[in-house]
Parts: C-alpha cells; structure tokens; sequence
C-alpha cells in the first residue's frame, strides 16, 4: 500500500489531467468518466487534488 501511495505521488503529473489548484468544472459534480472523484465546491477536480496531495 504504502509504495502504492509513493507511486502515485511520483507520477501525479502523467496521471492527473488536471491541475489541483484551477478550477475546471462546475461546483460539486458527482463522479464522471471525465471527474473520477468528482470536483468540490469551488470546480476543482478532486482526484488531481488526491493525488497531489500524496506528495506531501
């Protein structure tokens, strides 16, 4: 699991389309093909924020 997470923070830019800080969608959209996890209030796509967020 944990070399998993190491991974995925290594290739967080092959794997996000992306970028966690813009927003790229409307507000609070459910899981898509396009959003896999999502976006939050503000149009960020949550999965680019996961993964992201493994790298720190």
């Amino acid at each position: 699991m944990v070399l998993f997470v190491i991974i995925l923070a290594i290739f967080a830019p092959l794997l996000t389309p992306y970028d966690p800080t813009k927003s790229v969608a409307l507000s609070l959209q459910p899981p898509s093909w396009e959003h896999p996890f999502g976006t939050n209030k503000i149009g960020q796509d949550m999965w680019s924020r996961v993964v992201y967020g493994a790298r720190t």
